[in-house]
């Protein structure tokens, strides 16, 4: 036997515990839910908006065809512009951002003006000279920007308000509306689609069945534009580059015996559209080739706090009923002188004696407004003309 008892047999080493696992972190949290949008549906804003505004329009050139063209022309363009900022206030949406109405960078006016300028030469100018050949002479006449300055025989205050209103207001309200309102609603559901509609509603809106074609190309270039720019700085641009020559055009051919801004051969219209195309081009192909990136600062769309009904559109409303009223105090003469007019028509002048008597009525006219002459002797004239010519 050994004399060591332990000898021979193996030691037992008891097992070493494991240390325990740590615990399994806890699962994150599930993300929250996006948020809901709320606001009203941009095609229902859209469609809103374009309602009230052609309603609002159709009632003002009522109103303003029997008291003042050319002022209720900048009351009307006031009008749209409330439109359009209270329907989006209401839909709790940016104006500003929803429309790109900033961010444009100043190339993008630019851009912009010389491609509304060159269109108007290329394209516009050619489409209207056409569509005029379609209609009747009495049917163009009527609507005739040259003719339609004639027959109003604005004073010179009145012509400078028409040309601010058409070159100075109504591209920057009409764009704000038609682009940045109507085809911004409706370019998520279809971009072409929402082209076409535009272009036809914005058209349309003009209330003009001559100049509706060329009117129609004009809205599909600049639903182009802001496409391409995601800003409304280029479509300003290109529309009031459009609307300054077509009024200087009407203004300088109210001057002479003819319209000198109309060629009547091939040959004419050449150097127009070589003119055109020196503006069109280049600005296109700058536009072709960059992204929307380099025209204006991307905006987002963020929700905008609720807003109440009546505190947004009282302004609005009362701010237009107290504009029909002063434009009835400041020109009473002028109102009462338009509705006889209305009352009133007589034939376009065709003999030299016809001529002639519309010149000493224009006169009259004239003299009635600025208050040198009598509303009873013109109102007199005029029916003995209308008597004269059997109607």
């Amino acid at each position: 036997m050994s004399e060591n008892p332990g000898e021979g047999v193996s030691e037992v080493v008891p097992p070493v515990p494991e240390a325990p696992a740590p615990p399994e972190p806890p699962a994150p949290p599930p993300p929250p839910p996006p948020p809901v949008d709320s606001r009203v549906h941009p095609i229902a804003v859209a469609i809103i908006a374009l309602t009230v505004s052609l309603g609002t329009y159709l009632a003002l050139s009522l109103v303003g065809s029997f008291i003042n063209l050319a002022f209720s022309l900048v009351l009307s363009q006031l009008a749209l512009l409330g439109v359009a900022v209270v329907v989006l206030r209401l839909s709790r949406r940016d104006i500003a951002r929803f429309t790109g109405l900033v961010g444009s960078r100043p190339r993008a006016y630019l851009v912009g003006a010389a491609i509304g300028l060159g269109n108007a030469l290329l394209f516009s100018a050619p489409l209207q000279v056409f569509s005029r050949k379609l209609f009747p002479e009495w049917l163009v006449k009527l609507f005739d920007m040259t003719e339609l300055l004639s027959r109003m025989n604005f004073l010179p205050l009145e012509k400078w308000a028409f040309f601010l209103a058409a070159v100075c207001m109504a591209p920057i309200v009409e764009e704000l509306l038609f682009r940045g309102v109507f085809f911004r609603a409706l370019s998520p559901w279809n971009v072409r689609w929402a082209a076409f509609l535009s272009a036809g509603v914005f058209s349309a809106y003009h209330l003009d069945p001559v100049g509706f074609l060329a009117r129609f190309e004009i809205g599909l270039l600049l639903a182009w534009l802001f496409w391409r720019t995601r800003s409304l700085g280029a479509c300003i641009g290109a529309h009031a580059a459009n609307n300054l020559l077509a009024m200087s055009g009407a203004l300088i051919a109210q001057q002479g015996p003819s319209d000198p801004t109309e060629p009547t051969t091939l040959l004419g219209w050449l150097p127009v559209l070589a003119v055109g195309a020196m503006f069109f081009i280049p600005a296109a192909r700058a536009l072709w080739r960059s992204e929307p990136a380099d025209w204006a600062t991307p905006a987002d769309d963020p929700e905008a706090p609720r807003r109440s009904f009546f505190a947004e559109v009282l302004p609005w409303a009362t701010g237009l009923v107290l504009s029909i009223a002063l434009m009835l105090r400041v020109d009473a003469a002028g109102a009462q002188l338009t509705i006889i007019d209305l009352t009133t028509p007589l034939r376009s002048a065709k003999t030299p004696l016809e001529h002639h008597e519309r010149d000493v009525l224009q006169r009259l006219r004239r003299g009635a407004r600025d208050g040198t002459g009598s509303v009873r002797a013109y109102t007199q004239l005029r029916r003995e003309l209308q008597q004269r010519e059997g109607r």
